[in-house]
C-alpha cells in the first residue's frame, strides 16, 4: 500500500486508464479492478499499465486492491493478476500476467499453470454434438437422456457413431422417452427413443441405424420394446401392400386383423394365413352375379330368394345347395317374391320371380327359360282371374282368363289359343262340342247386335238408331228427340293442354278434346294467328302521289287542316288521321304518317289524282311495302295485304276504286291452359307473341325435357307479350367446366329453362320484343349446371330486350339462376336463387333489377362483369398540368423569409413570381433565372408488390439544441438513444431559431456529450450550408435553435467534362479571337479586328454581314453581355459596342460619350436592354439604350482612380460596380443614382471580376497569392468564401461566368493552371482539373454558356474554343411520416442532367428502401431573387405565378380530364389506358367547362388513385355508361360459399354445422368484375345490414361502418365520436395520428397518447421524474450542462443521505484522502 505525505492532498480522477494518455503527478486511474495513484508524469504505454508498473522508474503505486470481472475467457487476450473469468463450467481467477494462448480445441486449459479455479458448476452444452471436445462437468442433452461428462475427451466424429461410443466417458443423470413420430428408414436411433409403427407404440433399447422400407422396423425387432399395443385401420385389404402387426382391414364385411409383418398377395384366400377375424360382419351386395367375388357373410338377392355365403367363393350358384343349412356355398336365408310382370318366354326365371299371363299370376319354383307357365310343370298358379280384351278379334293370341265379347255376349277363354273365324270363334266354339276354348260369361240381349267399336244405339220415335262415335273431347247433347256428339266449353283464343290430350289439329280448343304436349300447342298458335282489324279504309296511294309532286309537307298550322285529319271516315268511322288508333294528333309533320294526313285532306279539294294509273297503283305497291316494314314493328302490329271495298256502297271522295286500301291488324293475346300432369316436351319450345302458358298450380304442372334432351337445350323460347304460369320446370342438366373466362367465371354447359326466342338471328324481326316483355310468375325450377332465365342481348339487334318475373325461383345446383347479357334487361320481383354458382349475373352491360329477393347457398350470390361490347365509349384525356409550380415550405427566421422547399418546382417556365402570404407584411420575390434539364419533382413510386410506399423505418427526430457553432452542434440532453451508428451519415437540418436554414451531414457524434460533428455536402469540408445557397453561417448556435435529423438525399452530380471541339472558322475569325456569346440559340464569335461570325452549334461558324471587319474595326474588345434577344461587344479604346440581334442577325453600332479613358466592363439589363459600361479605375460610367438613342453618363468619387476595375454587373434590378481593392458602387435606379462604399469587401484580396446569377454577386480574385471569392445578394453587404478555395493550387481567379445554377472561375492570365473552381452559391466551392493543356486566360478572353448547361470558353488569341459540358447538382429533402419517406421537398434542381440522375438515401436506421424517380424537365424554378424579405412573418405560404405549370400526377379520388367529347353521368365506368386490371368508377361531376367534344372536367372517382396507378399527362381515358348492373333492393343472401346442394347439405348444416371445406364466404356475395357493378341494400344469415359498399351494420354487435370514399362529406360540419362531440364552432377533426415530432402544426391532426408523452419527453423529460433537457429551473436552482449553480448566488442544501456511486474527485476526493489519515 502506498505510504502518502500530507504535501500531497490534491488528487485528480481521471477514471479508467487510456493507454498513450498523459498523466501527471496525482492523477487516480482505474485499471483492471484496482485503483493506481500517478507517481511521475508520463505519457502511457499504448496497449496496458502493467508495462509502466514495471518500467525502472516506477510510475504507479496500488492505491486501492480490487478485481476486475472479464467475463467468458477468450484468446489472445491480456490478463493481468487477479482478473476474473468463465471457461466452460468453471470461475478463474488468474495468478499471473500473461496473454492468453489461443488453441481451439484446448483454449484456457494450456495456460492453467495461470489461472486457479474459484468456484465449479456445470457448464450446459445442450444437445450433444460430434467431433467436440468435452470437459469434466459438462452436462448434453442425448435423445430422452440427461449426461455429464466424467473424462475430457473428443466426441465421435460422426452423428451415425453416437454418444455410443464413448458412453463410458458419460455419467447418465436422468433419463426420459424422446418422441421422434413415426420409424423411418435410414434414420439413426438411439436409445430411449419413441416410434409408432403401424399402430404400435416401440421403444429403442439398443442404438442402430433403420432399415429399408422393404423390411420394416421387424428387421431390426430385437433393438425394440413394445410399448403400447394399438391397432391401425388400413380400409380395405388390397394386394401388394406392405401390412404391420395389428393392421386393421375390411374383406367384404368382415374386419380381420394382421398377424404377421408381410406383403399381401394377388387375393385375400391366398393371404388369408396371415390375418385373423378381429370382427365378423354381413353386407348386403344386391343381385347375385356369376363373375362377383364374395365373401364370407355376404348377402344376396337371387330370384325371389335372398341367401347368405357361408364361404369366401366366385360363380357358385346360390340355389344348388342353399335350401340346406350349412352346407356348400350358400344358405337360404329369406324366401320372397319377385314380380316381373308380364310373362316372355325369353326370359330365365329362378326361384321366386312371379308373372302375370292374361288374369293369371304364377310362381317358380325352379330355375327354367321357355317353359309356360300354365303347364305348372315349373310353376305354381297363385291367382286365377280375369283379362278383358274387349271385341275379339280373329288372328289373335288368346290365354286363359281372357274375357271378350262377340254380338253382345260375353266369353272367357279355358284353354290358350289363336283365334280362327272359321274355327274356334267363340260362338262357333260353343256349339262345336269338340272344341274347348270358351264358356260364356254373359248372356247378351239377341237383338242387340252392335259390332263397331264406338257405336251408340239411340232410340228415336219409332225405333233404335246407330249413332257413330264422335270426335275426341266432345259429349252427347240432346236436343228434343235428337242425340248428338258436339264440342263444349270452347273460348276463343284459350287452348288446352293435358296429359290424356292429343297432338291434331282438330284439338285443344276445350278441355274435353286437348292436346297432349306443349309444344304443339304453341307450333299450333303460331302457325295459326287471329288478327283484330283496328281500321281500315285509309286511302293512301293519292297520299304518296301527292308527295312525289310536292315532297315538302304542310304545316300544321295551315287552313282547316286540324278539323281535316280529326274528321270522320263514313266507311269504318275511323278518323282518317289515326294510324295507330291511340286517338291522338302526333305532332310531327316529318314521317311517314303524315303523308296520309296530308292527301287526305288534299282529296277534299279539286285535285284528284287517277288512281287507275299504273304509276299510282305501281306508287301504292312500294308504299304498302314500306308501311308494312316500318309499322310491323309497333304494337305488335302487322300489315296483310290490300282490301277491295268496290262492293260498299257508300262512295268515297273522287274515286269508287278502293284496291289499294290498307287494313292494319293486331294479333290477338292467346292463353294455353296447361293441366296438372307432368309433360315430358321436345325442346325448345317457342311460345308465340301475346300467347301465355298457364299451368293448373306450381306444383302441380310439372314440365320436362323429354330423353335425350336434357343437355345443352334451352325449354322455353319466349316472344313479344308471352308469358309463363303457375308450373314447375326441371330436369335440365349439365356440367360446371373447370375453367372460366377472364374473371374465371365458369359457365355451366345446360340449357335455360326460359330465354329469349332467337329467331332466325339477330335481324329476325319478327322475334324481338316491341311493347310487351315476356312475363314469367309463379315458377320454379329445378336442375343442375344449367340456366334458370337470360336475357341475352345479342339476340336480337333492336327492341327491349327484355323479361319480367315475379315469384320465378331458381333451385339449380351448380347452375346461373338469372343471366342478363349485352343489353339484355331484366325486372325481378320476390325471385329466389338455391344452390346456384352464381345467383344473378350480368354480363356485358346485362342489367338485372330486383326486389325483395335471396340468393341462397351456392358459390356466389350477384355478380356483374363488363360493360356493353356495341357501346361507343367516351374519350378523353389526362390533364396533370393544371397547377403551377407548388411550394410546399416557405421557411422563415421567425420574421424574414428565408427559403423556398417545392413540391414541384414546375417546368416550361421563362417568367415567374411569387406572391407570399402570412403573418408578415412586405415580402417581394421574383424568378431570374430558369434551370434547364433539372429535377422539378423526385416522384415516390409504390413498390412492385403492392406493400406501403415510402420505405420503412426511416428516422425523423426534432428537437432542440444545447449549443454549436460552424462546424458542430450540441444535441438536447433529451436525446438519451442517439449513437453514431444511427446518426453519422444522416442530415441534420436546422428549422427554426438560431441558424435557421442551415443544413450539414452528420459525420461523427459523441454520444457522451451529444455533439455532432458536421460537415458540407456540396464539398465535404467541415461546416454548414443554407437551403438558400449563400446565406451566412452562424458561427455560435443556442438553445433557440431547432433541428431535424432525417435522411440525407444525395442526388447525382451531373458531372464535368472538359473537350476542345473542332471549330470551321469563317476568314481570320480565329485570328485574335476575343470573345463568343450565346443568345436564343446562336453563338457568336468575334475577334480584336472585328471579324464576328454566328453559329447555331458552337462548332461550325459563318461569317456575318454588315459589321467592320479588317483594318476598319476598333479596338480589341475587352467585355461583353447579352440580352433576352441580343448580344453586345463592348471596344473599350474608342467607346463602342456592337450590337448582333438574334432574331434578324442583323450587327448595328452603338457608340458611347467620349471619356478621358479606355471602357473596361460592360452589363446589360436583359429585359429592358438598357447597358452601363465604366471606364478608367473606376472613373466613370456611360448608359445606353438597345439603340443607341438615349444615352447618359457620370463619374464615380469616393472610389474612383483607384485600384483597377473589376467588373460591373447587373441582376434583380441592382447595378453594382467592383474596383480591384474591394471598393464599389451600386445603383438601383439603373445608374440614376450611386452609392459608394470604399472597402465594401474587406480584406487585401484583389479583385478580378464580377458576376449576377442565382440572386446574388460573386467576385473572384486572389488573397495571398491564392483564389479567394466574396458574394452579395444587395450588392452593399459582402461574404467571404469558406476558404476552401484557398486551398486551390495555383489558381488566381479572375474571370466568372454563371449559368444554370452554377458559377465557374478560371485563373489569372499566365498561371499557367489547368484547375477551374465550381460553386452554387459563392460560398462554398470545388474545383476540378480540366485535362486540357495549360492556357491563358486574360481580360480580354471570352467565355459563355449555351442553353443546356454546357460553358464555353475562349482563350486569348487562340482558335481554340475549351467547352465544358457540366450542370449544377441538385438539392432535395425527405418528409419522413410515421417512418415512411411521403414525398420529397425540391430546394435547388440541379441542370443539365443528361439523364435520370441516381438517389440515394442515407439512413443506417431504415430497414426497406424508398422507391423514387426524378423527373426531368427544362424552364425549372430555383430559389427566388428577394426584392424584400419582409419582416413579422412567422408563418407564410407561397403561391407561385408564370407561364409554367407543374405536370403533378394525380392522385386520390379527384381526376381532371380533358378533351371530353361527351360529359358522363355519374357511375360511369373510368378506365385509364396505363393501369391494367383496375376499373375506376365515377362517382361525381365536381365542375365542367368548354362546349363538345372537348369539354374540361373535375370529377371523383374510386377507388383513389394511388402513385403506383397515377396516370401520366394525356394518357388515354376511356369512360363507359352501359356497364354491366345488378340492381337489389331488400334482398337477402343465405349462406353464400357453401356451394352446391350436395356440399351445402341441407337441411344437416343447421343441426352438424357447415361442411369444413365450404363455410360461408361474405365476400362472394357479391363480386364486380371488369367494370361490372351491383348495387345493392342487403342482410345476410347474420343479420349483418349493408348498403352496398357505403354502408353496414353489425347487426349482433351494433357496429356501424362508413365508407368515406363513396360519401360526399364536404358538408359535414361535425362528427361524434362516442362521447366526444366535435362540432359547432369546434375543430374539424380529420386524422388521428401517431406521429411524434408535430411537424404538420395542424388544426385537423389530433395525436395518440403515445405520440404526446413522446413528444413532451423530446422536448422536456427522458423519462420517469427525471427532468433531461438542456437547461432545467426549479425554483432558484439552475441545472445547465454538468453545473449546478444558484441563481440567486446562494448555497445549495443537501439534507439528505448522499450515495455517491460513481466515484469522486478533484478537491473532495482530496479532502477524503485527506481526512482519512490518521
Amino acid at each position: 500500500m502506498a505510504n502518502f505525505n500530507l504535501d500531497r492532498i490534491r488528487f485528480k480522477w481521471r477514471g479508467t486508464w487510456v493507454g498513450s494518455t498523459v498523466y501527471t503527478k496525482d492523477d487516480i486511474v482505474l485499471y483492471n479492478g484496482k485503483t493506481y495513484v500517478c507517481l511521475i508524469g508520463h505519457t502511457a504505454n499504448a496497449d496496458n499499465l502493467t508495462t509502466d508498473l514495471a518500467n525502472a522508474a516506477s510510475r504507479w503505486e496500488l492505491m486501492f486492491d480490487g478485481q476486475a470481472w472479464k467475463g467468458d475467457w477468450t484468446g489472445s487476450t491480456y490478463y493481468t493478476i487477479g482478473d476474473i473469468v468463465k471457461f466452460e463450467g468453471y470461475v478463474y481467477q488468474c495468478t499471473a500476467t500473461h496473454t492468453s494462448t489461443f488453441l481451439i480445441n484446448l483454449q484456457l486449459p494450456v495456460d492453467i499453470a495461470n489461472w486457479t479455479i474459484v468456484a465449479t458448476t456445470y457448464n450446459w452444452l445442450n444437445k450433444w454434438l460430434p467431433n467436440t471436445y468435452y470437459d469434466l462437468g459438462d452436462v448434453i442433452r442425448y435423445n430422452g437422456i440427461t449426461y455429464i461428462c466424467n473424462a475430457k475427451h473428443d466426441s465421435a466424429s460422426t452423428p451415425e457413431l453416437g454418444l455410443e461410443t464413448e458412453q463410458a466417458h458419460w455419467t447418465i443423470v436422468t433419463t426420459s422417452d424422446f418422441w421422434t413420430a413415426d420409424w423411418r428408414t435410414s434414420e439413426r436411433y438411439k436409445v430411449q427413443d419413441i416410434v409408432k409403427y403401424g399402430g404400435i407404440v416401440y421403444r429403442c433399447i439398443t442404438a442402430h441405424t433403420s432399415d429399408s422400407p422393404t423390411n420394416g422396423l421387424e428387421a431390426d425387432q430385437a433393438k425394440w420394446e413394445i410399448v403400447v399395443s394399438g391397432i391401425e385401420y388400413k380400409v380395405d385389404w388390397s394386394s401388394a401392400t406392405r401390412y404391420k402387426l395389428n393392421d386393421i382391414v375390411k374383406y367384404g364385411p368382415t374386419l380381420y386383423m394382421c398377424t404377421t409383418y408381410h406383403s399381401s398377395t394377388a387375393s385375400f384366400e391366398t393371404d388369408n394365413s396371415n390375418w385373423q377375424v378381429w370382427m365378423p360382419g354381413s353386407g348386403y351386395e344386391g343381385v347375385w352375379n356369376t363373375a362377383t367375388v364374395y365373401s364370407k357373410g355376404d348377402i344376396v338377392l337371387y330370384g325371389g330368394y335372398t341367401y347368405t355365403a357361408l364361404t369366401n367363393n366366385t360363380g357358385q350358384i346360390p340355389s344348388v345347395n342353399g335350401i340346406v343349412q350349412d352346407t356348400g356355398n350358400w344358405e337360404l336365408l329369406k324366401t320372397g317374391y319377385k314380380h316381373l310382370g308380364e310373362y316372355n318366354a325369353a326370359t330365365a326365371y329362378l326361384p321366386g320371380d312371379v308373372v302375370r299371363v292374361s288374369g293369371f299370376l304364377y310362381v317358380a319354383f325352379d330355375n327354367n327359360t321357355g317353359v309356360h307357365p300354365d303347364l305348372l310343370t315349373h310353376w305354381t298358379r297363385v291367382v286365377t282371374g280375369h283379362h278383358w280384351k274387349a271385341e275379339w278379334i280373329d288372328n289373335q293370341g288368346y290365354e286363359l282368363g281372357d274375357v271378350v265379347t262377340y254380338a253382345g255376349v260375353t266369353y272367357t277363354c279355358v284353354a290358350r289359343h289363336t283365334g280362327v273365324e272359321s274355327d274356334n270363334r267363340p260362338d262357333l266354339d260353343i256349339l262345336n262340342e269338340a272344341d274347348n276354348y270358351w264358356t260364356t260369361l254373359i248372356q247378351g240381349t239377341a237383338s242387340n247386335v252392335l259390332t263397331t267399336i264406338g257405336d251408340i244405339r239411340t232410340f228415336g220415335i219409332s225405333e233404335t238408331e246407330r249413332l257413330a262415335i264422335g270426335s275426341p273431347g266432345n259429349i252427347i247433347k240432346g236436343s228434343g228427340a235428337n242425340v248428338s256428339w258436339q264440342t263444349y266449353e270452347v273460348t276463343d283464343q284459350v287452348y288446352f293442354v293435358s296429359i290424356e290430350g292429343v297432338d291434331i289439329p282438330t284439338a285443344g280448343k276445350s278441355l274435353n278434346s286437348p292436346f297432349r304436349t306443349i309444344k304443339y300447342a304453341c307450333e299450333y298458335v303460331e302457325s295459326n294467328p287471329q288478327f283484330s282489324d283496328v281500321f281500315n279504309g285509309q286511302y293512301v296511294a293519292r297520299g304518296i302521289m301527292s308527295y312525289i309532286a310536292n315532297p315538302t309537307p304542310v304545316s300544321t298550322t295551315a287552313p282547316n287542316f286540324t278539323a281535316l285529319i280529326n274528321s270522320t271516315n263514313p266507311r269504318t268511322n275511323d278518323r282518317y288521321w289515326d294510324l295507330n288508333g291511340d286517338d291522338a294528333i302526333p305532332g310531327s309533320v316529318s314521317d311517314v304518317r303524315q303523308w296520309v294526313k296530308y292527301y287526305n285532306k288534299y282529296i277534299a279539294g279539286t285535285s284528284l289524282v287517277d288512281v287507275d294509273s299504273p304509276t299510282v297503283k305501281a306508287a301504292c305497291d312500294d308504299l304498302w311495302g314500306e308501311l308494312n316494314r316500318l309499322f310491323s314493328t309497333f304494337s305488335g302490329e302487322t300489315f296483310v295485304d290490300t282490301v277491295n271495298y268496290a262492293a260498299d256502297t257508300v262512295t268515297d271522295p273522287g274515286t269508287s276504286d278502293n284496291n289499294y286500301a290498307l287494313k292494319r291488324a293486331v294479333r290477338k293475346n292467346t292463353t294455353v291452359q296447361i293441366k296438372t300432369g307432368i309433360y315430358q316436351e321436345i325442346i325448345p319450345i317457342k311460345v308465340p307473341r301475346d300467347c301465355a302458358l298457364v299451368g293448373d298450380e306450381l306444383r302441380s304442372t310439372n314440365v320436362q325435357p323429354a330423353a335425350g334432351y336434357e343437355v345443352g337445350y334451352d325449354m322455353f323460347r319466349v316472344n313479344n307479350g308471352s308469358g309463363i304460369r303457375n308450373m314447375t320446370l326441371q330436369g335440365l342438366t349439365g356440367t360446371l367446366p373447370s375453367d372460366g373466362n377472364e374473371w374465371g367465371t365458369r359457365i355451366p354447359t345446360g340449357g335455360a329453362f326460359v330465354t329469349l326466342d332467337p329467331g332466325t338471328g339477330p335481324e329476325d324481326s319478327s322475334v324481338w320484343i316491341i311493347n310487351k316483355s315476356p312475363y314469367v310468375q309463379n315458377v320454379t325450377t329445378f336442375g343442375s349446371a344449367c340456366i334458370g332465365m337470360k336475357i341475352d342481348g345479342t339476340m336480337h339487334n333492336s327492341g327491349n330486350k327484355s323479361v319480367v318475373a315475379n315469384d320465378f325461383t331458381q333451385v339449380i345446383s351448380d347452375g346461373i339462376g338469372y343471366w342478363a347479357n349485352e343489353a339484355g334487361r331484366s325486372e325481378l320481383v320476390s325471385v329466389f336463387t338455391y344452390y346456384c354458382y352464381i345467383g344473378y349475373w350480368a354480363t356485358n352491360g346485362g342489367i338485372l333489377r330486383a326486389t325483395n329477393g335471396n340468393n341462397s347457398y351456392g358459390t356466389f350470390g350477384s355478380r356483374s362483369e363488363g360493360y356493353s361490347l356495341g357501346e361507343s365509349p367516351i374519350t378523353a384525356d389526362v390533364n396533370n398540368q393544371t397547377l403551377e409550380a407548388q411550394v410546399k415550405i416557405t421557411h422563415t427566421n421567425g420574421s424574414e423569409l428565408v427559403a423556398l422547399g417545392y413540391e414541384h418546382a414546375g417546368q416550361g417556365y421563362s417568367t415567374a413570381t411569387g406572391t407570399v402570404t402570412g403573418t408578415g407584411i412586405n415580402a417581394s420575390l421574383n424568378y431570374d433565372e430558369f434551370r434547364d434539364k433539372a429535377i422539378s419533382q423526385i416522384r415516390v413510386l409504390d413498390p412492385a408488390d403492392s406493400s406501403t410506399p415510402g420505405g420503412l423505418n426511416y428516422q425523423y427526430l426534432l428537437n432542440s439544441a444545447q449549443g454549436g457553432d460552424d462546424t458542430r452542434i450540441q444535441l438536447a440532453a433529451a436525446d438519451t438513444s442517439g449513437t453514431a451508428a444511427k446518426y453519422v451519415g444522416m442530415r441534420i437540418v436546422i428549422v427554426a431559431g438560431k441558424g435557421i436554414g442551415q443544413y450539414a451531414k452528420i459525420t461523427a457524434y459523441d454520444d457522451l456529450l451529444k455533439y455532432a460533428t458536421v460537415s458540407k455536402e456540396y464539398n465535404d469540408t467541415n461546416g454548414w450550408e443554407n437551403l438558400y445557397p449563400g446565406r451566412p453561417i452562424e458561427t455560435t448556435l443556442d438553445t433557440t435553435t431547432r433541428y431535424s435529423i432525417e435522411p440525407t438525399v444525395e442526388i447525382d452530380d451531373p458531372g464535368w467534362t472538359p473537350n476542345s471541339p473542332t471549330v470551321t472558322w469563317p476568314f481570320s475569325l480565329s485570328s485574335s479571337l476575343k470573345d463568343i456569346k450565346y443568345v436564343n440559340g446562336t453563338y457568336v464569335a468575334i475577334n480584336g479586328d472585328g471579324d464576328t461570325g454566328t453559329s447555331t452549334d458552337g462548332l461550325t461558324f459563318t461569317a456575318s454581314t454588315n459589321v467592320v471587319v479588317g483594318s476598319n474595326a476598333p479596338g480589341g474588345f475587352y467585355t461583353s453581355t447579352t440580352s433576352n434577344t441580343a448580344a453586345y461587344f463592348l471596344s473599350p479604346a474608342d467607346g463602342v459596342i456592337k450590337k448582333y440581334t438574334q432574331s434578324t442577325g442583323v450587327w448595328s453600332t452603338i457608340t458611347l460619350p467620349s471619356q478621358s479613358a479606355d471602357y473596361f466592363h460592360l452589363a446589360t439589363d436583359p429585359a429592358t436592354e438598357t447597358s452601363i459600361a465604366i471606364y478608367g479605375n473606376q472613373n466613370g460610367w456611360s448608359k445606353t439604350n438597345g439603340d443607341g438613342t438615349t444615352q447618359s453618363a457620370g463619374t464615380f468619387s469616393s472610389i474612383a482612380g483607384g485600384a483597377a476595375s473589376a467588373g460591373i454587373a447587373y441582376g434583380n434590378g441592382i447595378w453594382v460596380v467592383l474596383a480591384g481593392d474591394g471598393d464599389t458602387a451600386y445603383s438601383t435606379d439603373a445608374g440614376s443614382n450611386w452609392t459608394e462604399t470604399v472597402g465594401a469587401i474587406s480584406g487585401t484580396a484583389s479583385w478580378g471580376h464580377i458576376v449576377y446569377g442565382n440572386g446574388r454577386f460573386v467576385a473572384v480574385g486572389e488573397d495571398n497569392s491564392a483564389a479567394t471569392a466574396a458574394y452579395s445578394f444587395d450588392g452593399i453587404t459582402w461574404y467571404r468564401d469558406d476558404t476552401n478555395l484557398g486551398l486551390l493550387p495555383n489558381s488566381n481567379l479572375n474571370r466568372i461566368i454563371y449559368h444554370n445554377g452554377q458559377f465557374i472561375a478560371w485563373p489569372q492570365a499566365g498561371a499557367g493552371s489547368k484547375t477551374v473552381a465550381r460553386s452554387k452559391d459563392g460560398w462554398a466551392w470545388t474545383w476540378f482539373d480540366d485535362g486540357s493543356s495549360a492556357y491563358t486566360i486574360t481580360d480580354g478572353s471570352g467565355l459563355t454558356s449555351s442553353a443546356g448547361g454546357d460553358f464555353w470558353v475562349v482563350p486569348t488569341g487562340s482558335s481554340t474554343i475549351v467547352k465544358y459540358t457540366t450542370g449544377a447538382k441538385a438539392l432535395a429533402r425527405v418528409n419522413v411520416v410515421s417512418s415512411r419517406i411521403k414525398d420529397f421537398v425540391m430546394y435547388d434542381p440541379g441542370c443539365n442532367y443528361t439523364s435520370v440522375p441516381g438517389v440515394l438515401i442515407v439512413d443506417p436506421e431504415n430497414t426497406v428502401d424508398v422507391l423514387e424517380i426524378p423527373r426531368i424537365n427544362d424552364g425549372v424554378l430555383t430559389q427566388p431573387a428577394f426584392a424584400n424579405r419582409g419582416s413579422g412573418y412567422v408563418t407564410a405560404t407561397t403561391a407561385i405565378a408564370g407561364n409554367g405549370l407543374a405536370d403533378i400526377y394525380q392522385t386520390g379520388k379527384t381526376m381532371i380530364l380533358k378533351n371530353v367529347d361527351i360529359v358522363p353521368g355519374p357511375g360511369a365506368n373510368v378506365v385509364f389506358n396505363s393501369i391494367d386490371g383496375v376499373i375506376y368508377r365515377l362517382t361525381k361531376i365536381v365542375s365542367q367547362s368548354g362546349s363538345a367534344p372537348n369539354f374540361d372536367i373535375t370529377c371523383e372517382i374510386s377507388p383513389p388513385l394511388t402513385n403506383q396507378n397515377s396516370p401520366e399527362h394525356e394518357e388515354d381515358v376511356i369512360v363507359r355508361e352501359l356497364y354491366s348492373q345488378v340492381r337489389l333492393t331488400g334482398h337477402d343472401f343465405l349462406d353464400i360459399g357453401v356451394g352446391n346442394i350436395n356440399s351445402t347439405r341441407y337441411p344437416e348444416l343447421y343441426t352438424e354445422g357447415y361442411n369444413p371445406a365450404q363455410v360461408p364466404a361474405p365476400e362472394q356475395e357479391v363480386t364486380q368484375y371488369g367494370g361490372g357493378r351491383v348495387f345493392y341494400t342487403s342482410t345476410d344469415q347474420d343479420g349483418n345490414f349493408r348498403v352496398g359498399e357505403l354502408f353496414a351494420v353489425e347487426q349482433n354487435t351494433g357496429i356501424v361502418s362508413i365508407n368515406a370514399d363513396f360519401f360526399e362529406l364536404s358538408g359535414l360540419e361535425e362528427l361524434s365520436l362516442g362521447a366526444i362531440q366535435v362540432g359547432g364552432s369546434a375543430v374539424i377533426i380529420r386524422e388521428f395520428s401517431k406521429e411524434d415530432t408535430f411537424i404538420a402544426n395542424s388544426n385537423n391532426i389530433v395525436p395518440t397518447e403515445k405520440a404526446i408523452l413522446s413528444y413532451l419527453e423530446s422536448r422536456i423529460s427522458g423519462g420517469g421524474a427525471d427532468a433531461v433537457t438542456n437547461t432545467l429551473i426549479a425554483g432558484q436552482i439552475r441545472v445547465t450542462s454538468n453545473n449546478i449553480s444558484n441563481d440567486a448566488g446562494l448555497q445549495i442544501n443537501i439534507p439528505v443521505k448522499v450515495d455517491i456511486k460513481g466515484g469522486i474527485g478533484g478537491d473532495y476526493l482530496a479532502q477524503q484522502f485527506f481526512l482519512s489519515k490518521k
